[in-house]
């Protein structure tokens, strides 16, 4: 599915943030950035073909999730720290998944 196809299956098409929820969408842009990451992350754990498994099926959905938000918030609005937030949340992706299938879980439940 594309991009185009993803915000048309939201209905994403011709949404506008007005000036008050400018605060609230740029934390829900990170929030959807961080669990992208994350699962990135987490799929990193070539010892665990469960845990690969279910970060791909996760992040899928996570990732039709940003990129609803990428197209209605404009890029200069966002983070100026997403680029930190993408490098953490694939450590907490990541290691987690070192200690197995469990403590990724339970990390991802926590988090997200």
């Amino acid at each position: 599915m594309n991009k185009n196809q993803i915000i048309e299956n939201y209905g994403a098409k011709n949404i506008t943030i007005s000036d008050d929820m400018i605060g609230w969408v740029r934390s829900n842009h990170a929030g959807e950035t961080v669990a992208v990451w994350i699962y990135l992350g987490a799929s990193c754990a070539f010892w665990s073909k469960k845990i690969r498994e279910m970060a791909a099926e996760h992040r899928q959905t996570e990732l039709h999730h940003l990129i609803v938000m990428e197209h209605i918030f404009a890029k200069h609005r966002r983070s100026n720290l997403i680029f930190l937030w993408k490098i953490m949340a694939f450590g907490l992706g990541f290691l987690p998944s070192i200690f197995g299938y469990r403590a990724s879980c339970i990390t991802i439940k926590a988090v997200l």
